[in-house]
């Protein structure tokens, strides 16, 4: 990476995008988060980090934040496959327009590379086996259409301006500071409702595979695009095993040191049998990156959470 490098992260104060912000303070980057909400503390504490509150569908913002940005990582977020099954519209604006519109001012400021965390368990449909990102994508779900689209549209853009780009297909990130609350993440969710003395919902049987992947070592495999500006790909994000959410179950059953009881449901509509990445392809490129195991990661998740919500 070039010294002090100016790199945007468009909601860079949400779950994976905090991450990738204390990456770029590692790789020296001069950061700038484009948010509605404060960066967290602990990345703040990190290194100098330019908070910037505003929308990103704020266009003349975003025009003025983009000015001497070598990357933007394009991170802000709005929909996930729970909420817009049901009002698929929802994808066009939040999803699709906003995205074309950010790729497109990354052209007319002259961003050198732009960064777009597509949906690893979403774009591809369902399989067994693991998905390589030369495999024709057969997406069933709103988001996963959405998020296609949107890579398309970043593919164009870059054309159209001149400007690499990475799309990485993440599949299921997990690890502390995600939102415990809602549909999506099932580990902070269970965490959650652990915590609160709730039962667990399990919706799914031995057949729902998921690939799950430490939210840090996500954003270290992602970094990738900080020091390479000036190459473009598509790389998977995960960790090349499959895990049943029955097992998931079992392991955070093992790692928590408070009472857990499920409740087992049938899968949702908007729920894909099984996705496993095949990771290799981006792994090659970063090699020093060490993975967690499930077990290790899930425990590291576990300390966090006990730790912030039992003292909220």
């Amino acid at each position: 990476m070039e010294l002090a490098m100016k790199v945007v992260v468009t909601g860079g104060s949400g779950f994976i995008g905090s991450y990738v912000v204390m990456e770029a303070l590692k790789a020296g980057a001069r950061v700038v988060v484009v948010d509605t909400v404060e960066p967290p503390a602990d990345v703040r504490a990190a290194g100098a980090v330019e908070w910037q509150e505003s929308d990103c569908a704020d266009v003349e913002k975003m025009r003025e934040v983009f000015q001497g940005a070598g990357v933007v990582c394009h991170f802000a977020a709005m929909t996930n496959p729970a909420t817009t099954w049901q009002n698929p519209a929802e994808e066009f604006n939040a999803t699709i327009g906003l995205s074309a519109r950010i790729f497109d001012l990354c052209g007319s400021c002259g961003v050198r590379k732009v960064v777009y965390p597509s949906s690893g368990g979403t774009v591809y449909g369902a399989s067994s086996t693991p998905f390589t990102e030369d495999q024709l994508p057969v997406p069933a779900n709103p988001h996963g259409i959405a998020k296609l689209a949107t890579e398309h549209f970043l593919a164009f853009y870059a054309r159209l301006h001149a400007y690499q780009y990475d799309i990485y297909r993440i599949g299921n990130p997990y690890g502390p500071r995600q939102r415990g609350l809602g549909r999506q993440g099932v580990v902070a969710v269970w965490m959650t409702q652990i915590l609160r003395s709730k039962p667990v919902v399990v919706y799914g049987d031995e057949s729902v595979l998921r690939d799950y992947i430490y939210v840090e070592d996500a954003a270290a495999l992602m970094a990738h695009s900080l020091h390479d500006v000036t190459s473009s790909g598509v790389f998977n994000v995960g960790s090349g095993r499959g895990t049943s959410i029955r097992e998931l179950f079992e392991l955070v059953r093992r790692i928590v040191d408070l009472p857990v009881h499920g409740e087992f449901m049938h899968s949702r509509a908007f729920d894909n049998r099984s996705i496993v990445l095949n990771p290799d392809k981006l792994h090659v490129l970063r090699p020093s990156v060490r993975l967690r195991s499930l077990e290790e990661g899930l425990g590291v998740t576990w300390a966090w959470y006990r730790d912030n919500l039992m003292q909220a």
